[in-house]
Parts: structure tokens; sequence; C-alpha cells
């Protein structure tokens, strides 16, 4: 038997898959007390991008880095509730 893992088999924005996992923060309860603020969510994303930047991620540099972090936020906060509506 296999399994496969549909929520992956398409390519998705990362703003999105980032949003669904803050999403995901609430639980099956949908307790949206859990959802992480804004702060949480900013310490995160700046955390994401200087890993991909280690990582030797195309297109960012330590240079322009805030500009990518500030872009990825507002991208992420728009996709908020979309994975809701997707799933």
């Amino acid at each position: 038997m296999h399994f496969i893992d549909y929520e992956y088999a398409t390519p998705s924005p990362a703003a999105f898959d980032i949003a669904n996992h803050f999403a995901e923060w609430a639980g099956y309860d949908c307790d949206f007390t859990k959802i992480p603020s804004r702060s949480i969510r900013r310490e995160f994303l700046a955390e994401y991008v200087r890993s991909y930047i280690q990582h030797g991620g195309k297109g960012v540099s330590p240079e322009n880095e805030q500009e990518v972090i500030d872009k990825l936020f507002h991208d992420v906060d728009r996709y908020r509730g979309i994975p809701g509506f997707y799933w």
C-alpha cells in the first residue's frame, strides 16, 4: 500500500505554505487564540529568510534581507484565511 500526500503534489507559493503553517496552530478545535501574533510571525519569517540565505538561496543576500522579510510578511498575510478555504 502507498499513500500520496496530495498537499504537496503541486507547487504553491512559499507564502501560502507558511500561512497554512500558521493556520494549523489553531489545531482541529480551531482555537484561533493560538494563532501566532504579528511579532512571532515576523520572527519566524526572519529566521526562515536567514536560513534560506545561509543555504545559498538565490536572489537573497544579507544586504536585502529586511526587504525580503517585509515582502514575505506581506505575502503571508495576504494568504491568511485562504488555507482554511482551500482545505
